[in-house]
């Protein structure tokens, strides 16, 4: 641990709440790294070495015709795949 043992009493999904949160002094949160980018005062940003890695998944439907999806797919070619 890091010298304290938290009491987790609230949990929030949406990022950049938990940011404005922890601004208001009311806890402490892990975010990535692109969140720094919001600059929201009353916060203090610090680097985990060795940080645990979150696996991610991507799925779509063949019948969805949005016509992101071919650019969102682009993107994301590079990724690496279990697959």
């Amino acid at each position: 641990m890091a010298g304290f043992r938290p009491s987790i009493s609230l949990e929030v999904y949406l990022q950049q709440t938990i940011v404005h949160f922890v601004a208001e002094g009311l806890g402490v949160a892990f975010v990535p790294t692109s969140m720094r980018r919001g600059k929201v005062e009353g916060t203090v940003f610090k680097q985990i070495r060795n940080p645990p890695m979150i696996g991610q998944v991507l799925a779509w439907s063949a019948a969805n015709k949005n016509p992101c999806i071919a650019g969102l797919l682009e993107s994301c070619s590079d990724l690496h795949s279990d697959a």
